[in-house]
């Protein structure tokens, strides 16, 4: 039986580490820091934990979550995805995944894109 992502990089014991790691690097990337202005970080990482772990194949999500809604009032554009989900990866690969594991999660959150991303394309 093969092992899923989440079984892989070490299950939530990886995920505690991984995810602090990911929110320093957004934090500190001038172009997404902005977006968190007065969101409840600590929070939001309890969250991204779970969601996470789900989508690697860890336990499923206790409840249903409205990704649009929640997205919606940070206005964030394609290029702010791609820049969250490289960061992410990042984390990922220093926590011990390996590039095509990481790709694997990369992928899969790209899914989700259409319910995070909610800021109009720049035609400038």
């Amino acid at each position: 039986m093969d092992l899923s992502v989440y079984e892989r990089l070490g299950g939530s014991y990886t995920l505690a580490r991984v995810i602090p790691h990911f929110y320093v690097r957004l934090l500190t990337d001038s172009a997404l820091a902005g977006r968190l202005r007065g969101v409840d970080v600590g929070r939001l990482a309890c969250r991204q934990l779970e969601f996470l772990g789900a989508l690697m194949g860890g336990p499923p999500m206790g409840r249903d979550v409205d990704l649009a809604g929640a997205h919606r009032r940070l206005g964030i554009t394609d290029g702010d995805f791609d820049r969250a989900v490289a960061h992410l990866a990042e984390s990922l690969r220093a926590h011990g995944a390996t590039a095509e594991e990481a790709e694997v999660v990369v992928e899969c959150v790209g899914l989700f894109r259409d319910q995070i991303v909610s800021a109009p394309v720049d035609t400038a």
